[in-house]
């Protein structure tokens, strides 16, 4: 879990990602799938393709030419 400890149902998980989910109990399955899919897209210089919508429809994007550092704020 996002502290550190373990879920009481331990049969209930299939992997584990070691990916960073700040330090609050905030992010949940689909946070981590768009997480894995715009890093993917990062590392693959695809920047463009880096966007989600809400519920709304509002686009979020990567700003344009975002380095690494504002890259991890905008996710």
């Amino acid at each position: 879990m996002y502290n550190g400890n373990r879920k009481i149902n331990q049969r209930a998980q299939f992997a584990v990602l070691d990916i960073s989910t700040g330090n609050k109990d905030l992010q949940q399955c689909a946070d981590a799938v768009m997480q894995l899919r715009a890093k993917y897209l990062y590392e693959q210089k695809r920047y463009d393709e880096i966007t989600f919508l809400d519920n709304n429809g509002t686009r979020y994007s990567m700003p344009a030419g975002a380095g690494r550092k504002r890259f991890n704020v905008y996710l």
